[in-house]
């Protein structure tokens, strides 16, 4: 990201603690701009996924957005039934202040931030 002052005004739309310790543009992916947003906040560090979601390729933002959230909430809900932990095995994209799950920036960029699940592995062609 290279506007500091744009990640600053996201991050103070959500209930973020922590000083900026990282922020890595992860370059697989060919849609939205992803980084990897790292906060220390008391020595723990934080790791989060934040993107720019590519309004050229989807018009419908909210639309998209409800989506998300409905289906992971959905992913979650069974995970939490099973006994398993969704804080593992689903995404869990954060809301902002205001309840909305995504921030639309003074840049233009519609901005949703994902708690990053550590450990996780990411393919990139089903097999």
């Amino acid at each position: 990201m290279e506007n500091v002052v744009v990640l600053q005004e996201i991050l103070n739309e959500y209930s973020l603690k922590g000083e900026v310790t990282g922020l890595i543009k992860i370059e697989i992916g060919h849609i939205n701009d992803t980084y990897c947003l790292s906060l220390s906040s008391e020595g723990v560090i934080k790791r989060y996924i934040l993107q720019k979601i590519n309004n050229k390729v989807f018009k419908d933002i909210e639309g998209l957005i409800a989506n998300i959230v409905y289906v992971t909430s959905h992913l979650r809900g069974k995970l939490i039934e099973a006994s398993r932990d969704p804080s593992r095995e689903a995404m869990r994209i954060l809301p902002t202040f205001n309840g909305r799950y995504y921030y639309l920036a003074s840049d233009g960029g519609s901005y949703r931030i994902y708690d990053y699940i550590e450990g996780s592995v990411c393919h990139l062609y089903a097999e």
